[in-house]
């Protein structure tokens, strides 16, 4: 639906948000909210993740923010439009690939300096496919699954912003 970047040499983030700031502009009937799920991915929980946004307030921003790897993955996100257009939709243009400047490290910096206003997903997504940047299929192991469920259970009833141990 929309043309292929201008500046496909910035990498794969950078064409990502391009296309989700694009969409914004161009649609005529824009949704209150949306969720992102970058397409090489399945989340094989989706209903548990979708029932939780349809439950979340209009402007929340739902994304899984790691403090020890100073990351978001961007592969997921719940936002309110209005919200992540106010706030969000132009940070794709500090992204380049060839320079490490990736979509995660990017947007998690810019959460940081405007102090954006998240939450990370009470559900532990469990993603299957193909990673963008190894050709590698992902599929979680259930045991690890598991542990990362409930390490986020027992992290969010103390801090609601940040997944834990990744």
């Amino acid at each position: 639906k929309l043309p292929v970047s201008k500046y496909y040499s910035r990498g794969k983030g950078y064409q990502e948000f391009e296309m989700v700031k694009r969409w914004l502009e161009a649609e005529v009937t824009l949704p209150m909210r949306f969720i992102k799920i970058t397409g090489r991915y399945i989340i094989l929980n989706f209903k548990n993740i979708f029932r939780e946004c349809l439950h979340s307030r209009l402007n929340r921003f739902l994304i899984d923010r790691s403090f020890k790897t100073s990351k978001v993955l961007t592969r997921l996100f719940y936002a309110g439009t209005g919200y992540y257009s106010s706030w969000l939709s132009d940070f794709y243009l500090d992204c380049n690939d060839e320079s490490g400047d990736w979509a995660e490290l990017v947007l998690y910096k810019k959460m940081l300096v405007a102090k954006i206003d998240s939450m990370i997903f009470r559900n532990e997504p469990i993603f299957t496919g193909i990673d963008g940047s190894t050709g590698i299929d992902i599929c979680d192991n259930p045991i690890k699954h598991f542990i990362g469920s409930l390490f986020r259970k027992i992290n969010r009833c103390f801090i609601k912003k940040y997944i834990p141990f990744r």
